[in-house]
Formats: structure tokens, C-alpha cells, sequence
């Protein structure tokens, strides 16, 4: 296969000169590599005095020609992929609509990267980057911890989801206080959408009262059309569906913070540094409110 890359290389280039800077060997070596090729099957390839290539030589080339061309597609996507280990990304995320932008992006820095994704709450979703179980997610309120490395995406607002029959269904707002006369659909343990909620709710002396507690927040909507009670959403994970409304939730704003994080051990590993500058690029802006 050298042989065969430094002929094609001579034909490529019009001459072993050319063809030995093309290739980061030495002149000799190149010509050493031709004529050993020729002298094993007792052939002429190359005229040595104009450098083209003879009429075998010239047939050869038209096979050569291709596999060098993927040959250095190889390198190229061995290249690209340094560090990306099996080439596949695995993901997690309590906001998948947060992660998508991120992977799109990345899909069209490194075509070749396979993507699992991963739904799950934002504790869990951290404890699996610390884990190494993915190697990255988007989840809310990360804390500061030198293991991770993390980057701001996006602050939102919590809302409140009544059905479409809600005496309050009307309104554009609801008062914090107002959830304590009501029925609240909980949500899971470790989830943070719950803990900003319940954190809120303490430091105004409001008890809230969940009799149903739900896994995610799919089932968590299910629940609330089914008229068990109000649920709680990041403003941005509402769907859109007419027998459901949202409502600001005021008196006060109750917000929480998007990251994007991974293993701060890994945040230089090719895969996981384009994913980080395409968050970066997408988030301008994202947390002036």
C-alpha cells in the first residue's frame, strides 16, 4: 500500500520532487518506494525524464486515484473525531427543546456523530454526566462544582397549567399565594421544577398540597387534563394543546436557570468543546431578563 501511495502520489503531483512534499518524505524514499514496485512485477509505471505516468502506469492511476482519495477521507474523518471515543454522543436532558439547537449545530460541525438522548430530570441528568453515563446534558439549576463545567443557556419563568375550565382560566397571571388554596399536581423527587416551586413557596409562608405526584412532566399535563388539579412548568416546556392554558406565575417571579454541563475532566475533548461553542453562539442574549 506505500508503494502504491508514493506512484500515485508521483502521477498525482507531475514528478517524485513534488510527489515527496506532498507526502512529508524524503525525495529517496519516494523513489526507492516507485522503484520497488516496478522491479517487483518487471514493469515501467513512470517515465523517470517527463515524470508522467507510462500507458500501464496511467491504467493504474485510475485505480490508485480512488483508493487515495479514500484513503484520505479516512484520515480526515479520524481527523475530526479525535476524541470523540465511539463517535456516538450521549446526551441527557429535563428540556430537550434546550438541547436540540445545541445538537443540530453540532451535526453540522461533525456530520459523522450519532446521538442518543437521554430524558430525565435534572438531578439525575447530573449525576449521569458525573457518572459518565452520558457525557453531556442540559439541566436546571446546576450547582458550582469543580467536576463540572457548565455553561448558562437560558433563565425562564415557572407557569402555572390549569385546564380549560379552570375558574382561573381566564387570567393572564397567578399569584404565587393562589396555589396554596388549590390542588397542585407534584412533580417527581429531584425534580428541580419542584424544588424551585417549593423553595418560592416557603419563603412566602405558603403550603402547597399535592395528593398526585407525577413522574415527568408529560404525565404531570396528563394530570391536569384530566382535572386533577394545577400543574407547574417551565414557561418554555408548555404544549401547545386547547384543552390547557398557562399562566404567568407573579407576586413573585419564580425563575430557574438552563445549563448546559459535562465532566470539567472532558470539556476539551473535541465533541463536547463544539457542543459548548455552539451553546455559546445560540445563547447571546438568552439570559438578559
Amino acid at each position: 500500500m506505500i508503494r502504491l501511495r508514493a506512484f500515485d502520489a508521483v502521477v498525482a503531483e507531475g514528478g517524485i520532487g513534488a510527489a515527496a512534499r506532498a507526502l512529508g518524505v524524503s525525495q529517496p524514499t519516494v523513489s526507492a518506494q516507485l522503484a520497488s514496485l516496478e522491479r517487483e512485477h518487471g514493469v515501467r509505471l513512470v517515465d523517470r525524464a517527463t515524470g508522467a505516468p507510462t500507458a500501464l502506469g496511467a491504467r493504474l492511476r485510475e485505480i490508485t486515484g480512488p483508493m487515495a482519495a479514500l484513503e484520505r477521507s479516512a484520515r480526515d474523518l479520524l481527523a475530526r473525531s479525535a476524541g470523540s471515543g465511539d463517535g456516538v454522543l450521549r446526551a441527557a436532558a429535563d428540556a430537550p427543546a434546550h438541547l436540540m439547537p445545541i445538537l443540530s449545530a453540532l451535526r453540522a460541525e461533525i456530520p459523522e456523530v450519532a446521538v442518543e438522548l437521554r430524558a430525565m430530570n435534572s438531578s439525575a441528568s447530573v449525576r449521569a454526566v458525573q457518572a459518565g453515563e452520558v457525557d453531556l446534558a442540559v439541566a436546571a439549576e446546576v450547582p458550582a462544582d469543580p467536576s463540572l463545567h457548565r455553561l448558562p443557556l437560558q433563565r425562564q419563568d415557572l407557569a402555572a397549567v390549569v385546564r380549560i375550565d379552570h375558574p382561573r382560566a381566564g387570567a393572564k397571571t397567578l399569584p404565587l399565594s393562589a396555589l396554596a388554596g388549590e390542588e397542585v399536581i407534584g412533580r417527581e423527587e429531584g425534580s428541580l421544577t419542584r424544588a424551585v416551586l417549593e423553595r418560592a413557596a416557603a419563603a412566602q409562608g405558603l403550603v402547597l398540597r399535592s395528593s398526585v405526584v407525577a413522574d415527568d412532566r408529560e404525565t404531570m399535563l396528563a394530570a391536569v387534563i384530566a382535572g386533577f388539579g394545577i400543574g407547574v412548568v417551565a414557561e418554555h416546556e408548555m404544549i401547545d394543546d386547547p384543552r390547557i392554558v398557562m399562566l404567568d406565575l407573579r407576586d413573585p417571579a419564580v425563575s430557574l436557570t438552563e445549563h448546559l454541563v459535562c465532566a470539567a475532566h472532558r470539556r476539551d475533548e473535541p465533541m463536547l468543546r463544539a457542543a459548548f461553542a455552539a451553546a455559546q453562539a445560540g445563547t447571546r442574549g438568552d439570559l438578559r431578563r
